[in-house]
């Protein structure tokens, strides 16, 4: 079978994709649409911006490029719901059925974000995805290991809070950030 006959098989076959950052993932384009709905002075060149950001690749490298995407680009429940909306495409031309996607819940704590109206649209605009025809979206909350326990467990709260009975949308948390920072026992 050639590269090419490979490829073609591949984006064509049903896929599923388990771990997957929703803030991480977004489109050029998301970037560059999110930069100039909220007037951040990279407009028009948002994806060289992240790129020189990432630096030399090193992981601080990574933490502070994906900072700056969380603190510029995602501020409101509807950059969520275009961020949400813009994966959904790209998952939905790969031929990805199910996926869980990590939001980085604990980041909105710090940067002071509605949790709750954030987690509320990301889960209403999962299940209308779905019921679209694109592809079954489930969700993990992602606490930030270096800020502690407290925080998650606001965290676990708001998705408690924000799930509904039956099929919950909201499927686990994760917990992100500096391994180093704080043993995991800490948040049994």
């Amino acid at each position: 079978m050639s590269r090419s006959a490979l490829r073609s098989f591949l984006m064509a076959a049903p896929k599923a994709e388990v771990h997957i950052h929703l803030e991480g993932a977004v489109s050029r384009g998301f970037l560059e649409e999110r930069a100039a709905l909220h007037r951040l002075p990279w407009v028009g060149h948002a994806a060289d911006e992240l790129r020189r950001r990432l630096g030399a690749g090193s992981l601080e490298d990574f933490f502070q490029a994906f900072r700056w995407v969380l603190e510029g680009h995602f501020r409101t429940p509807g950059d969520y719901v275009a961020g949400l909306r813009d994966v959904a495409t790209s998952l939905r031309q790969a031929n990805i059925r199910y996926a869980e996607l990590s939001v980085s819940a604990g980041a909105l704590l710090f940067f002071d974000r509605p949790l709750r109206e954030i987690l509320d649209a990301l889960t209403e605009t999962a299940d209308v995805l779905q019921v679209g025809g694109g592809p079954e979206v489930r969700l993990v909350a992602d606490g930030v290991r270096q800020h502690g326990p407290a925080p998650l467990e606001r965290v676990l709260r708001a998705v408690l809070e924000s799930s509904r009975a039956g099929e919950p949308r909201w499927v686990a948390l994760g917990l992100a950030g500096v391994e180093a920072s704080r043993p995991a026992a800490q948040f049994a």
